[in-house]
């Protein structure tokens, strides 16, 4: 979703300035963003996202040193009734390090994107690299891509060249797993489950004693701070990372031709899934699925010992894939596909499985003028041994359709932007409008829409989330919105 910003198929470039002086920029972008409708409990009525961006580039010896950092800071605001607000500040190094030649090989090494691939709303190749998907469709496209400790190396000429990138402890999105509206885990679903589990216990010993420790855990669920809880979230995002170099390095090779007019890239990773892929033991699934809690007899039993886990894995795969695109006077055709060996899908009741897949994709842009480009994107997706119940993704196949349309008015100073993506297999849509007003030349205003549909009810408790049964799209569409911002470039 995070293709749907109102550039999205715009490349983003690498950060490195040819210039022989040295530069730096910066860029400060406060949204504000109104929930259309409260139609959940626990929701986020108003947010606030403020996206800064320092960066600077200079000479250095045989090549060009470059540096960015990159902060937001966000408030979410709950009901009024509910007096709920939380913020959070956060900061991290964007596209910094050094890229020039030595000897015969050009590098480019530091904490980098690599973005592979011809296609930008939905790409197919593109796999190196995480995304930030903590404010879902709200990301602007240049914070959308999460930069990686990497190291590219590159040979050749621009008839055939090729690259290998090296990353020692791989990559990985950001997911939201609690308590926002984009979250895997929405508002009030913990609590929920904890309110439920007070009554699951039909052992008279132990009814009561069940009863006090779970009102003990709702209360202090109902008193736990916002930061205390985005650090529970980081450690579970992070629990069952590889460990460093030897474990967690990932490899990836591309080689670029050109023939006649048609750009090629045929590409090979081998790399660990960018998301968590959360579990549980089958013990504890079962008293979820069936609302039960262990009797007198079963902790005075042999398994009294054994007590309930939760992981968090990265599965290993390797991915090929190729790519191609050629200009037809002012029509741009381009294509990729892919395959993957160990694709993760989710299950219900905190479970997951692998399946191999097939992606393709197909593009189609066109530049009528320079006021004016159009761009339409299509995906279709193959799982040949897909679990009976995956979630949030079509089985065995997913197919997409997205587009966008840019036009520019008032001499340049007025931008008026479409993005939309329709998921044929949920029915699903996601549409993001926006117009920008270019008021100086360090100065613009903007003001958009997030419209979600869906026919499958949005997730709301603990039990729909074990067993939705809709999209991705429809898992959070109650979430429609209106935003404002501004952006301030120096």
């Amino acid at each position: 979703m995070t293709g749907l910003a109102a550039s999205g198929w715009l490349a983003l470039g690498c950060g490195v300035s040819h210039a022989a002086d040295t530069t730096a920029h910066f860029t400060l972008q406060p949204r504000a963003v109104i929930d259309v409708a409260r139609d959940r409990p626990g929701e986020d009525v108003v947010e606030s996202w403020t996206w800064m961006r320092a960066t600077a580039a200079g000479p250095a010896r045989s090549g060009r040193w470059f540096l960015e950092v990159q902060a937001d800071y966000v408030v979410l605001v709950g009901a009024p009734d509910a007096g709920d607000v939380e913020a959070a500040p956060n900061l991290w190094m964007g596209e910094s390090g050094w890229a020039g030649d030595l000897g015969p090989v050009f590098v480019r090494a530091g904490h980098l994107v690599d973005r592979w691939g011809a296609m930008d709303l939905l790409p197919v190749t593109d796999v190196l690299n995480g995304q930030d998907l903590r404010a879902g469709p709200l990301v602007p496209i240049e914070h959308a891509r999460v930069p990686a400790p990497m190291v590219r190396i590159e040979t050749g000429q621009d008839q055939l060249r090729f690259g290998l990138v090296a990353l020692p402890f791989g990559a990985r999105s950001r997911v939201p797993l609690w308590g926002t509206d984009y979250s895997l885990v929405r508002q009030g679903m913990v609590e929920g489950l904890v309110d439920d589990a007070a009554s699951w216990s039909t052992d008279p010993l132990l009814a009561e004693r069940y009863r006090q420790l779970f009102t003990d855990l709702s209360n202090d669920l109902a008193t736990l701070d916002a930061q205390t809880r985005r650090g529970l979230e980081s450690a579970l995002g992070t629990a069952g990372g590889p460990r460093p170099l030897y474990e967690a390095a990932e490899l990836g090779l591309e080689a670029q031709s050109r023939l006649g007019p048609v750009d090629l890239a045929v590409t090979g990773a081998w790399l660990r899934s960018r998301v968590p892929a959360p579990r549980i033991d089958a013990g504890l699934q079962q008293a979820l699925r069936d609302r039960t809690l262990p009797d007198t007899a079963a902790l005075t039993g042999s398994e009294s010992l054994v007590l309930p886990s939760a992981q968090s894995d990265r599965p290993r795969t390797w991915v090929a894939g190729l790519a191609a695109g050629t200009l037809l006077g002012s029509i741009g055709l381009r294509g990729e596909t892919s395959y993957t060996h160990t694709a993760v899908l989710s299950e219900p009741w905190l479970d997951y499985a692998t399946t191999p897949m097939w992606t393709t994709g197909v593009a189609i842009d066109r530049a009528a003028s320079t006021r004016l480009s159009a761009l339409i994107e299509g995906r279709w997706r193959h799982f040949t041994r897909p679990p009976p119940r995956a979630q949030l993704v079509g089985v065995p196949d997913q197919m997409e359709v997205a587009a966008g349309l840019r036009s520019t008015l008032a001499r340049e100073r007025l931008t008026i932007e479409l993005g939309g993506l329709y998921d044929i297999t949920f029915a699903e849509l996601a549409a993001q409008p926006a117009a920008r007003f270019r008021c100086s030349d360090t100065l613009d205003l903007g003001v958009g829409a997030v419209v979600l549909a869906s026919p499958a009810s949005p997730a709301s408790t603990w039990e729909h989330l074990m067993d939705y049964r809709g999209g991705l799209i429809g898992y959070s569409s109650d979430t429609d919105a209106i935003w404002l911002d501004m952006r301030w470039l120096r």
